[in-house]
């Protein structure tokens, strides 16, 4: 085979490589995302946890079902959780160590917050106002019982207005129709202090996705190479 063949062979395989790689990461077989978070108060001490803060968002039977996450190794503790505006129903129930089927034993939350808003919600463009006393805090004490590293969880289900989707919410996400805040309190520790965060709009790459890029980068690399 001569060289020039070869050379349109492998040019094709990397083609259809390619092709087969954005596919699988522009559409995913499950409807799911994961979010992170930017901090709106507190920044130097926030910076320290804003990494390890986590939302999944995924489908359920007609529901919304928010998943929060804290994966990070340094300590802090997720103590209120805000939801504003979007086509939230109403909360279906709190999956933690009380309610719901195998919630985490670490985490307990209730219904209504306080204070009833996210602390320093008026910082954020626009400002941040809990819709319809859509949000819920941890037991006391509070940090004791809130979402801490590096495996507890709180998962919140949610009904969806006049028969939506989760694409809806997925998409409100996204252009900031739908906004989740959170406060995070004993960053750093025991007498650390505390900071509010909002999701980003932008989901976080997947970690199967971010190697097939990598993957693919690599093989183009060494294709200019040849």
């Amino acid at each position: 085979m001569s060289r020039r063949r070869k050379t349109y062979r492998g040019q094709m395989l990397l083609g259809v490589f390619l092709a087969f790689l954005f596919a699988l990461i522009i559409t995913p077989e499950a409807k799911a995302e994961t979010y992170g978070f930017y901090p709106i108060t507190n920044l130097d001490e926030a910076a320290l946890v804003t990494d390890q803060l986590l939302v999944d968002v995924f489908d359920g039977d007609g529901t919304a079902k928010f998943k929060f996450r804290n994966v990070g190794t340094t300590d802090c503790s997720i103590t209120d959780i805000y939801f504003d505006d979007g086509s939230l129903l109403g909360i279906t129930q709190l999956i933690d160590a009380d309610e719901g089927v195998g919630g985490h034993p670490g985490v307990d939350f209730s219904l209504g917050a306080t204070p009833g808003d996210l602390p320093g919600g008026e910082l954020a463009i626009p400002a941040f106002e809990a819709s319809r006393q859509f949000n819920m805090d941890s037991d006391p004490p509070p940090t004791s019982w809130g979402i801490e590293p590096a495996d507890e969880w709180l998962q919140v289900d949610f009904e969806l207005i006049n028969m939506g989707t989760l694409d809806d919410v997925l998409a409100e996400l996204s252009d900031g129709t739908l906004r989740i805040g959170i406060h995070v309190q004993k960053i750093g520790g025991v007498g650390g202090g505390s900071a509010s965060f909002i999701n980003n709009p932008t989901p976080v790459p997947e970690p199967t996705s971010l190697l097939l890029i990598a993957f693919g980068a690599g093989l183009l690399r060494r294709k200019r190479k040849s």
